[in-house]
């Protein structure tokens, strides 16, 4: 048999180290990736990607203590993967929560911003003062009743003792200072929606003006009108929700010319031509 040209064997040889040398790259390269990802996910379950910080943006009346414990986010989680969605929800759920957004950085802080629920009137119910939201949804119950000192002084009168009347604690200044809306009795529960009976008088609540606010002490639900009642008995009739640009302006229009302690009714369901009825005397 005939030995290969040496030109052959030295090309063959040529060849397979080539060949080598690029199954040892491929190999490399391989190896190469798979320590990356190998480190990528490692560094995903370390302090380097960690969750150093929950910061709240937007709470003014809300504890930002609160929120964090509220958004559930526990310091030291692995930043990746983290579903900012499930925080959204968790936090919408709050009532004092109007809107909220959640976003994670590679610095390891997780951004919550949110918008409020400013409560925008109060109302009394077996249990407390409601504390409500311009949407109708309750963000409180406040229960003011005190204990009486001496629980002999409350004693059931079907036994033959005389009870006494139970002693309310303060509003809180905040709560005390929001229209009170008067002529309905409900029971509810923080979270929930005020009756559909209550919208056109919250509305008013809502949109009430700073100027006639100040003299009005609350808004009565009658059985054909929402009344404002001012200090000295008087009465600020308003028909329903609609107009109340108009119908504030014919109030306005009437504390210019006439003295608030002469006002028996005012009567503007029809802006245009209002009715007044002064006190005796006047």
């Amino acid at each position: 048999m005939t030995a290969p040209h040496p030109k052959i064997s030295e090309r063959r040889a040529e060849v397979e180290d080539q060949t080598q040398r690029s199954r040892t790259r491929r190999l490399m390269i391989l190896t190469g990736l798979v320590v990356v990802v190998l480190l990528a996910f490692a560094s995903t379950q370390s302090a380097l990607l960690d969750v150093d910080e929950v910061r709240i943006v937007g709470a003014e009346r809300v504890s930002t203590e609160y929120l964090r414990a509220a958004a559930g986010v526990e310091l030291g989680t692995p930043i990746l993967g983290l579903d900012t969605d499930e925080i959204e929800e968790r936090l919408s759920l709050l009532p004092e929560v109007r809107t909220v957004s959640a976003a994670t950085s590679w610095r390891g802080v997780v951004t919550v911003e949110i918008i409020e629920r400013l409560p925008v009137a109060r109302l009394d119910s077996p249990d407390g003062t409601v504390v409500v939201a311009s949407d109708g949804l309750v963000l409180s119950v406040i229960d003011r009743r005190v204990e009486p000192a001496d629980p002999t002084l409350a004693q059931d009168p079907d036994l033959g003792q005389e009870a006494t009347e139970v002693d309310l604690a303060p509003l809180p200044p905040g709560i005390a200072a929001l229209p009170e809306i008067a002529g309905a009795m409900f029971v509810t529960e923080r979270g929930e929606q005020i009756p559909e009976v209550l919208n056109d008088a919250l509305t008013v609540a809502t949109e009430l003006p700073g100027d006639i606010a100040s003299i009005t002490e609350r808004i009565d639900i009658t059985v054909d009108s929402l009344v404002l009642s001012t200090p000295g008995g008087g009465a600020i009739s308003l028909g329903d929700a609609r107009d109340l640009d108009e119908k504030f302006e014919a109030v306005r229009a009437f504390l210019a010319q006439v003295d608030l302690s002469c006002l028996e009714t005012l009567n503007v369901r029809a802006p245009s031509a209002p009715v007044i009825r002064r006190a005796a005397g006047c």
